[in-house]
């Protein structure tokens, strides 16, 4: 059995024009188990979130903030992680 799922969202609208050197991203929610030390749970909801060229990354760190609703006391021991890929 196959199974299709496909939710459809209304596209912000700062994700609708963006630049030639904007960028749109892919946020993921993740965790490491600290007994394991590979393996990762994912739990919320991904999301897509652009980049403004010349934006800060304590700029970028504000608006997932404001996007998640995290109070300021839970979001600092938030880590990021950066994860690269190019498809060939």
């Amino acid at each position: 059995m196959t199974l299709l799922l496909s939710i459809l969202k209304q596209i912000p609208e700062e994700e609708k024009n963006l630049g030639p050197h904007d960028r749109l991203i892919h946020v993921y929610h993740f965790m490491k188990d600290p007994n394991q030390n590979q393996q990762i749970q994912n739990f919320g909801d991904p999301f897509l979130m652009v980049i403004r060229e010349g934006e800060t990354a304590a700029e970028v760190m504000e608006r997932i903030q404001r996007k998640l609703r995290v109070p300021d006391e839970e979001f600092s021991k938030v880590n990021i992680s950066l994860y690269y890929y190019y498809l060939l």
